[in-house]
């Protein structure tokens, strides 16, 4: 077996991987996670009723590794899984790897390094869909130390899914806490992510490809436009509470308008594709309604109110400003 006792000057690095359906996937995942050239790793499987011999995989990596600990659960989705792994997972750092992707080699070295010479309790680096490596070998990575409100205040701009999803990131343990992800949902980084930026305060942002995601033609998100899509709007609603109870009342501001342009964009889209939706597409606009009914409207910009008041008495006509 690999794996062996821990150095007194490393700190334990737990990485949670959610397994479910991804046999095909799963080898170049694990071996990329064993590989890594930071070795202090507690490594946490979680089958999460995987029906194609996922689990199995995982037990025969178990017996080769002692770093490797499995956890077999019913399928709850990744959401489950993930909370699982953090309910026992010993590490100071923790890093969340999806079982269809591929880690650099260098992907925990560097951002360990890079959380512990800045003394910052997140590190965030770059990821790409194929793993041509820009530096197959890093010697010395390329960093810069950031305030955590510098990333909520881009984090719709371009630079949005670098810093939305969940695992192209190492934290701090005390980072995550209690923060866990919404069970049953998809678009499940966008409830949580934000929180751990926040909590975080200072983030060290390592600008090095080191992380490779899979866009895998059978995962939820890449599905067509299905009523699991509107999901998202939980998400503006916990961002805009958790914003408000913190006095960031800017970024308050913001998710009303994203709340708001979500619920005209997703009643469009049932309207257009799935049009026997008629009670769903009844719902969200009386959830839109109620919104702008209750909302402090003398907060928003000129634009905003006028938007948002032409479209309460005529919603189809978002899409028609907006070019959708």
């Amino acid at each position: 077996m690999s794996g062996s006792g821990r150095s007194a000057a490393q700190k334990l690095v737990s990485v949670i991987v959610p397994v479910y359906n991804v046999k095909d996937y799963l080898r170049p995942c694990v071996d990329s996670i064993i590989g890594q050239t930071y070795q202090e790793l507690e490594i946490l499987l979680v089958d999460d009723g995987s029906t194609d011999g996922c689990g199995d995989l995982c037990d025969e990596y178990q017996q080769k590794d002692s770093r490797i600990q499995v956890i077999h659960k019913p399928h709850g989705e990744v959401s489950s899984a993930r909370n699982a792994g953090l309910e026992i997972c010993k590490g100071e750092y923790v890093s969340f790897v999806d079982s269809d992707d591929v880690l650099h080699p260098q992907f925990i070295e560097c951002l360990y390094n890079a959380c512990e010479a800045e003394q910052c309790a997140m590190a965030i680096c770059r990821f790409r869909t194929d793993t041509n490596w820009d530096r197959p070998l890093i010697e010395g990575a390329h960093t810069e130390r950031k305030k955590a409100a510098e990333f909520v205040e881009h984090y719709y701009d371009r630079d949005h899914n670098q810093i939305i999803v969940v695992w192209n990131k190492l934290y701090r343990r005390e980072v995550i806490g209690d923060i866990r992800f919404p069970e049953g949902k998809i678009h499940e980084d966008e409830y949580t992510t934000v929180k751990y930026v926040y909590r975080a305060q200072s983030i060290v942002f390592v600008d090095e490809v080191l992380y490779c995601y899979t866009k895998r033609p059978g995962s939820i998100v890449h599905q067509e436009f299905n009523l699991k899509r509107l999901d998202m709007l939980g998400a503006y609603l916990e961002r805009r509470e958790f914003y408000h109870e913190n006095g960031e009342t800017q970024w308050e501001i913001r998710e009303e308008y994203f709340y708001l342009s979500a619920l005209l964009d997703y009643y469009s889209k049932l309207k257009k594709y799935l049009p026997e939706e008629k009670e769903k597409q009844k719902e969200l606009l009386e959830l839109y309604r109620e919104a702008y009914r209750n909302y402090e409207k003398s907060r928003w910009n000129g634009k905003r109110r006028l938007l948002y008041g032409v479209c309460r008495m005529c919603p189809e006509i978002y899409t028609k400003i907006k070019g959708k």
